[in-house]
């Protein structure tokens, strides 16, 4: 069992390793759906990945920034100026046209009901406390194993 819980740390701090990298770098944009302006699709709660692309199209989900929030809308259509972009659950669409620049990436996965659990997880007394659970389920066999 040893070897086996060696294998997933470091499997497990490989992954976490190489996706901060990448959302450090602006590759990836991890967000927590704070409205229901997506609802079905994306229910409020849902932790949403965004990977940037080299092309959007109608359709795609993509996250962009407009008057300094960040929004995850839908593609409804593309203009000579950028991208016009509308919530599921709207009836119209957005005011503003998006620009290739303002936009993150594209959404790849949701996962519903994560957000929230990410969102209490940002508290730094909270993270504490569960980082540490997690290193002692995965170092207990080490310390306190059979001698």
């Amino acid at each position: 069992m040893g070897k086996v819980s060696v294998m997933l740390q470091a499997a497990l701090l490989s992954f976490l390793l190489a996706f901060i990298f990448l959302e450090f770098a602006g590759l990836v944009t991890v967000a927590i759906v704070a409205t229901p302006s997506m609802e079905p699709f994306l229910p409020k709660g849902s932790a949403g990945v965004f990977v940037k692309a080299g092309k959007y199209e109608v359709g795609d989900i993509i996250i962009f920034r407009v008057h300094g929030c960040l929004v995850a809308h839908r593609v409804a259509a593309e203009t000579k100026n950028g991208f016009r972009t509308k919530g599921d659950h709207n009836g119209v669409l957005d005011p503003w046209v998006v620009t290739e620049d303002a936009i993150l990436g594209r959404l790849v996965l949701s996962v519903p009901m994560l957000g929230y659990a990410i969102y209490i997880l940002r508290s730094p007394l909270i993270f504490a406390a569960v980082s540490t659970a997690i290193l002692m389920i995965f170092t207990w066999d080490a310390f306190c194993g059979e001698a």
